[in-house]
């Protein structure tokens, strides 16, 4: 069952990739995030940065999701960027104590790769 709650969109940008997440990241959905994360860690070179501006929602799956793709890249020696705008996902990133974790900017402007 496809969730209707989630929209993730993948481009290539400079020698990485861009994930445009827009909706909700919840247990549902997060398998649309996870596979997008896997196919830019294997598929791709380079940064990943994950757009999480029309996010209006991330759950604890979400966060797990997004740890393990962190985990996977960190191994590489490959960079994960949150574009993570202040807000109610921005929130939950500053309630775990996962702001020095993921390294998170507010716009893509600033995910300098």
């Amino acid at each position: 069952m496809e969730p209707d709650n989630l929209e993730v969109n993948e481009q290539a940008l400079g020698d990485g990739r861009l994930i445009d997440a827009r909706g909700e990241i919840d247990h549902q959905s997060t398998p649309l995030v996870a596979d997008a994360l896997r196919r830019a860690t294997v598929d791709a070179g380079g940064t990943v940065v994950l757009d999480l501006t029309d996010t209006t929602f991330i759950d604890s799956a979400g966060i797990s999701t997004l740890l393990n793709g962190l985990r996977r890249l960190t191994r590489l020696r490959r960079k994960l960027i949150v574009v993570c705008p202040p807000g109610p996902a921005r929130r939950v990133f500053e309630t775990l104590g996962l702001v020095g974790t993921f390294e998170i900017v507010d716009n893509l402007g600033q995910a300098a790769i």
